[in-house]
């Protein structure tokens, strides 16, 4: 767990700006909603979220749940990590991207209860994303990192400064092992709440 904090401390900057990343999409987004929402229908994204729906509504057990959750959210996120070693793209694309899923679903769950976006946020979003979220970030962090670290091995090379990149590259595989080892432990507490709280919706 110290190894997991430490690395996480050492990552906080992309912490921080993977947040921000995701954020201002979903503000943005969720203003914008009408212009969005056509394209949103027509994502691989959208259609991924309709096929978990889909899942989990003929397989309503428990663990049929937690392991369609589990499998799809670690496959996302390493996705999001190890993509990053394509100079970042993929992980700021992905950040994005849910960043506008999320604000177009407040918008629209705005419209149609007439509630306050932050309440159905912290009523109906955040029980099932208060660890999946961090997870996530954590990731596309890392993979901005990855992307950034890439970059300056090119860099490196062009200015005759290969010892430097090599040490930032010992450096981050280093920390690299327990940081996914800590998001896989928060996926799995996230999986574990997020179907309980589906079984139980449904049932």
């Amino acid at each position: 767990m110290r190894r997991f904090w430490q690395a996480v401390q050492a990552e906080r900057q992309m912490i921080f700006i993977a947040a921000l990343i995701f954020l201002v999409s979903a503000i943005y987004s969720y203003f914008n909603a009408d212009t969005l929402i056509k394209t949103l229908v027509s994502s691989p994204a959208y259609q991924q979220i309709l096929e978990i729906v889909k899942n989990t509504k003929q397989n309503p057990q428990f663990s049929q749940v937690f392991i369609t959750l589990f499998l799809n959210n670690i496959q996302a996120s390493f996705i999001m990590l190890a993509s990053g070693l394509l100079f970042g793209f993929l992980p700021f694309i992905g950040v994005i991207t849910n960043g506008v899923l999320l604000g177009i679903t407040l918008n629209q769950a705005a419209l149609k209860t007439g509630q306050d976006p932050l309440t159905i946020f912290v009523k109906y979003i955040l029980p099932h994303g208060i660890l999946e979220l961090p997870a996530f970030i954590l990731a596309v962090a890392m993979g901005l990192r990855l992307g950034l670290s890439v970059f300056r091995t090119f860099t490196s090379f062009l200015r005759n400064q290969r010892e430097k990149s090599i040490m930032e590259w010992k450096a981050l595989l280093k920390r690299l092992p327990a940081y996914c080892i800590g998001i896989i432990v928060l996926l799995l507490f996230a999986a574990i709440i997020e179907s309980a709280l589906i079984v139980s919706s449904i049932t």
